[in-house]
This record gives C-alpha cells, structure tokens and sequence, in this order.
C-alpha cells in the first residue's frame, strides 16, 4: 500500500510504513483460515485445535487462547484504523459517484470490517444462536460466507486488472479465469463441508495453493505490462505516471508481501497454531490491498476525467481510452503509452 493517486480537493490515503504491515500481519487474524467449532463423532476441540469456548486444560492452551483473543482485538484495531485512513475518500469516490460492479466488489473486499468482530463475539460466547442442521455455530458460518463473498471479490478484481491490462486478451481472462473459478469453487465446496474437518482442511490447502498461485500470476502479468510501457515512452517520460505507478505498486505489494505469507502458510500446513494464524492472515491482507487499489484506482479516473474535461481536443481522446477499458478496471498501459507519443512526440 504505497501512495498511489493524487486527489483534487482531498488529501490522498495515508498509507502503512513497512513496520505497520508487520503488526498489521500479527493483527488480520484467525478469520479467512478459522477453525469452525462443529460437533460430530469423536471430536474433541482441544484436541484437534485449541478453542476458546472449551476451558483451556493446559497452559499451552492458556497461551494461545490469550494469543488468540489479543490478535482478534488487534486486528479490529488495525482494520478500522486503515478504514479511517480512507472512510473520506470512500465517501467521496464511492458512495458519491454512480454505482458501478467496483462498488460492489469494495464493499466485498472490505468484509474483515465485519467478520472479525463477528468472530470475536463469537469465541468470547456473546453469540449463542446455533444452527442446529448444520450442528455448528452461526458465528462461524457467517464468517465464512463472508470470506467466500470476499474471496470472490479479490479473484474479479485481478481477473479483470490483468484482463484490462492486456487489452482484453482472452488468453489472460481463460488462464486467470480457470485458477480464479477453481479457487472459488473450493472455497464454497470447503463452507459447505465445514461438519468433516478431515475434509476441510485439505480444501483448504488447495484453496491456498490456489490463491498464492492466481495473485502471484496476476501481479507479475500486470507489472510485466507496466515494465513493457515504460521501455517504449522511457522512465523520465514516464516517471510521473500515475497510473503506472499504482498498478506496478499494487504487484509488488502482492508479490513480497502476500506471496510469501501464502507460501509459509502452505509449507506449514501441518495442523498447528502458527499455520492457522498465517492462514488468517492472508486473506484480510489481500481484501485489504484490493479494496485499496480499487479506491486509488476511482480517484486516478476521477483526476484523470476532470483533467481531459478542461481541455475539449484532449476530451474525444479520453473517451476512447475508455472504450478499451473493462469497466473502471484500468486499461492498456502500452495504448495510453502509444498514444501519448503520437499526440506529444517531444514530451
């Protein structure tokens, strides 16, 4: 989360130094990787992962039932803290500007905001309503809807970045498409089966696997194509480019800061307290990284619209730079590139 976009009238987000990403890693916890607390034969919760509406028998469990409730009330923190950063220009962005896909899929992205606090109501037993056909929690299973509506937001979110940056190549929508639809699918089929942990948790490993591999992907293909644009307008014509700072900024956030956390969360995927909590943390991350880009990415169109407005030759050009985007997902880089070499060859 670097600054990405300049705001007329407003002060752009205020964003986390490398320091902050660290607590916000310790903080985003328990949530998309949480245990459900389910009841079937032969179960026992301490003895398959600590949980926190059993009386913890050892001091092993005492600790982390302490870790655990310590990072739900940081991640809290933490998530409405980087809420408050950008509650202005979400106002002014989102809520103020016509209702499009992206609004959707923010509001989605931003899921965290609620399912933690839902699930630390829930482990602290201040939600009792029990679903008694699926034998578990209500708590636990509106938290993973919401990941799932979250999830599904992040993987359109990438697809179509990476679709709108290639200037709709279908090879790149078939290819992202099919890792992102697979990882959804797990995703719906590992809420269904929550009853059969055994189950559950290879899901979860394929989703994870899934996941690291499609952002991963995304993220090279997207700074592939910014790199390609620079090399023909050259970095000094290109070194105030916002546009191409915020989509090789969003990659390499994903690239050194989500992929590696993913990657730890696969190769310690044994069962133990620390795997779960770097399950948890991938998922808010990237809903968080998502939703940010998604709002620097208003505010680029936003400067970027009232900057062509003032200048009627340059308006026709705008509309058409449009017309090759998906959506307000971001377009070509090579075209705006192009084009901006036609129309100011000495620029």
């Amino acid at each position: 989360m670097a600054e990405c976009c300049e705001a007329s009238h407003s002060t752009p987000p205020q964003f986390f130094t490398a320091s902050t990403y660290f607590v916000l890693c310790v903080g985003a916890a328990h949530i998309s990787g949480a245990p459900f607390s389910c009841s079937y034969d032969n179960y026992s919760p301490n003895t398959v992962c600590p949980n926190l509406k059993s009386y913890p028998e050892k001091k092993t469990d005492r600790l982390y039932s302490y870790i655990q409730f310590s990072i739900q009330y940081a991640s809290i923190a933490l998530l409405y803290y980087d809420y408050s950063l950008t509650f202005t220009q979400e106002v002014e962005y989102v809520w103020k500007s016509t209702f499009r896909l992206s609004t959707i899929l923010y509001m989605f992205c931003r899921y965290a905001l609620v399912a933690n606090v839902v699930y630390l109501l829930n482990i602290s037993n201040k939600l009792n309503i029990q679903v008694s056909f699926f034998s578990c929690d209500y708590g636990y299973k509106v938290c993973s809807a919401l990941s799932v509506l979250g999830r599904t937001a992040i993987i359109i979110v990438w697809t179509a970045r990476a679709y709108a940056v290639f200037d709709r190549s279908l090879i790149i929508l078939f290819s992202l498409g099919t890792s992102g639809l697979a990882c959804l699918i797990l995703s719906i089929v590992r809420s269904i089966l929550s009853l059969q942990i055994m189950n559950k948790s290879k899901v979860s490993l394929l989703i994870q696997i899934f996941m690291c591999v499609f952002e991963f992907i995304s993220a090279l293909l997207a700074t592939f194509r910014c790199m390609q644009a620079i090399q023909i307008g050259g970095f000094r014509r290109n070194h105030g480019n916002r546009f191409l700072y915020l989509i090789c900024d969003q990659g390499s956030h994903t690239v050194f800061l989500v992929s590696p956390v993913k990657v730890l969360a696969i190769l310690l995927n044994r069962g133990g307290f620390i795997q779960r909590l770097l399950n948890a943390l991938t998922l808010p991350i990237s809903g968080l990284l998502t939703a940010r880009f998604l709002l620097c990415l208003r505010m680029w169109e936003d400067n970027a619209s009232k900057r062509h407005r003032r200048n009627r030759s340059s308006d026709l050009q705008f509309t058409t730079i449009l017309q090759s985007n998906i959506d307000e997902f971001g377009g070509d880089p090579i075209i705006f590139e192009e084009r901006n070499c036609r129309d100011d060859p000495l620029r």
